[in-house]
């Protein structure tokens, strides 16, 4: 794949390769709508809180969330905890089995119509009340494909859908969801490296891209994953503070996602040169 350096991104959709480190962010805003503490908020979308049994992703996709695992594959996952915030033992979670919705994560906060026993996930850092939240999310996909099939699929679908690319997105520097009652519910992410994936097997540089989208529709849409999983540890803020998290996941393919042009100005080179270079 050549590659060539463009200018603005302009308005565009089609389908789309999400490395593991983008999808891994998706990933997560996607699992926090699993929070037991959301089902009974009235601020909150409660998007899924009578699904159970329901299939909610595609059936070659299960989500668990292990916090008993100190590491996956050699690498430490900074989601282990011996207890929660409330005492509790964290339990291997099925929130998801082969696209059917199983369970919530759940703290000792009870929450009509789901279980009342806690499954250790109510977390919290110093200053916050516990709140349910990731530990070690996993994906787990049956529908496995090496980097090439992937990209192979990705324009196989460019031309079944006869557009003029495809996108690339390595990476995103930042992540912006909107998850209340009243908002619309999207998210607005700036990748790292964004391409546009011409059908002649060429990509372009775009610069100034965002992608943006629903993080429950674009997973509805995942098409295959990649064969290879890898690991992400951040601290990821929300209800009950700044914790630790791991996410387990393997790049995925869409078959479309949105991108719109950054809210970013250009930089103007500086006129003087630094006092630190004399």
């Amino acid at each position: 794949f050549s590659l060539w350096a463009s200018s603005e991104a302009r308005g565009a959709f089609g389908p789309c390769l999400l490395d593991a480190a983008a999808a891994s962010q998706l990933m997560i805003a996607f699992a926090s709508r699993l929070e037991g503490e959301r089902q009974r908020d009235p601020n909150e979308p409660q998007t899924f809180r009578d699904k159970i049994g329901e299939n909610v992703l595609p059936q070659f996709l299960t989500l668990t969330d292990d916090s008993t695992m100190e590491s996956y594959k050699g690498k430490k996952l900074m989601g282990h905890y011996i207890f929660d915030e409330e005492g509790v033992a964290p339990q291997p979670v099925v929130l998801i089995d082969q696209g059917v919705l199983k369970g919530f994560l759940l703290s000792r906060r009870p929450v009509k119509g789901l279980p009342l026993k806690s499954n250790g996930h109510g977390r919290a850092d110093p200053y916050s009340s516990a709140h349910a939240r990731v530990g070690n999310l996993l994906i787990l996909s049956e529908r496995k494909k090496s980097t090439d099939e992937l990209k192979a699929m990705l324009l196989d679908e460019i031309k079944k859908k006869k557009l003029p690319f495809g996108i690339v997105v390595e990476g995103l520097e930042a992540f912006h969801p909107e998850g209340k009652t009243g908002s619309h519910q999207t998210f607005r992410a700036k990748p790292t490296l964004l391409y546009y994936l011409y059908p002649d097997g060429h990509q372009e540089l775009v610069h100034n891209g965002e992608i943006v989208g629903t993080p429950i529709n674009l997973m509805q849409s995942i098409l295959a994953t990649s064969d290879q999983e890898e690991v992400f540890n951040f601290s990821q803020g929300g209800a009950g503070g700044n914790i630790a998290a791991s996410v387990v996941t393997p790049a995925i393919l869409v078959s479309e996602i949105e991108v719109q042009k950054g809210a970013e100005q250009p930089m103007r080179l500086p006129i003087l040169s630094s006092p630190l270079e004399k």
